[in-house]
């Protein structure tokens, strides 16, 4: 009975030592939750703090937001306002470049008649000076063979204008009427000189300015140079007989261009006058009969 009595109290010990072990345990672990509550709470009060922060940042921002949303209001009716006064200026722009256009539209249309007139005066101011000097226009002479034995010499004009202080250089180099050099084989002939003065564009018939001497055999030839105030002509005339004793005529007019240092051929006739040897009387000269021009020496046939 007493053994069993010391094991109950031995029981009673145990249960009693687990009780405080169980309050003790509850105690600490209640200690935990209060220590984990107060990390929780220390951690939100972090977070609250950062939220906090972050709330206060955010309100600077919005109100920067707020500024700069006020600042580009001011802008855009700013911006606004230059608009209208752009689009205005651009439509006194526009008005100013149709105004310019119409200007220049009769400033072209004048420069055109200014032209006009210019080109006018520069050709008037042309054929004012072309009348003076006789411009492109040329004189040639013809050649009339005729039934007593003389070459009737005509002067013609060529061109829009008279000519002036015309004179002509005759050599002639008629097959009968030529010698040769016997040293050195040139061919010489005799020389005319013909003072024709103003030839008229207004003359309808050729103007007779002399006669020479018929070849009495073979065929006809004449070299001649002609000066005038607008320069200097070339001219050759070639003549043959047939069996019928009929002239055919030939002529050439030639000048030399200094632009293209060429000879141009200027004018040209085909057996042009065989019908002066027709019995009726050639045109009587104006002038008197040529006569050789005395010199000592014969002329060389002139180059080309």
């Amino acid at each position: 009975m007493e053994k069993f009595g010391g094991w109950a109290t031995i029981l009673l010990l145990i249960g009693a030592i687990c009780t405080v072990i169980g309050t003790i345990v509850s105690s600490i672990s209640q200690t935990n939750q209060a220590n984990k509550i107060a990390q929780l709470a220390e951690s939100n009060a972090t977070k609250s703090d950062e939220i906090a922060r972050y709330a206060k940042a955010a309100a600077t921002t919005s109100d920067e937001i707020a500024v700069y949303a006020k600042a580009n209001a001011l802008k855009s009716d700013e911006l606004a306002s230059l608009a209208q006064k752009s689009s205005a200026k651009s439509d006194e722009i526009a008005d100013y470049a149709k105004t310019n256009a119409a200007k220049s539209e009769e400033l072209a249309s004048l420069a055109q008649t200014n032209a006009t007139k210019s080109d006018e005066i520069a050709r008037l101011t042309k054929v004012n000076a072309d009348m003076m000097t006789g411009g492109d226009s040329f004189c040639f002479l013809r050649a009339n063979p005729g039934k007593s034995g003389k070459v009737y010499l005509s002067a013609s004009q060529h061109g829009n204008y008279p000519i002036y202080d015309v004179t002509a250089y005759v050599i002639d180099f008629s097959e009968a009427n030529t010698t040769r050099d016997p040293q050195i084989g040139n061919l010489s002939g005799t020389n005319y000189h013909v003072t024709i003065g103003n030839v008229s564009k207004t003359a309808w018939i050729d103007r007779s300015v002399g006669e020479l001497p018929m070849p009495a055999q073979g065929n006809l030839r004449y070299e001649v140079m002609i000066e005038a105030r607008n320069g200097d002509v070339a001219e050759e005339i070639t003549g043959t007989r047939d069996d019928t004793g009929q002239w055919h005529i030939n002529l050439v007019v030639k000048r030399h261009d200094p632009a293209t240092n060429q000879t141009v051929t200027l004018y040209e006739e085909k057996d042009s006058q065989k019908y002066f040897t027709t019995p009726q009387a050639p045109p009587v000269p104006i002038s008197a009969p040529l006569k050789p021009v005395l010199r000592q020496h014969k002329q060389k046939k002139p180059t080309n």
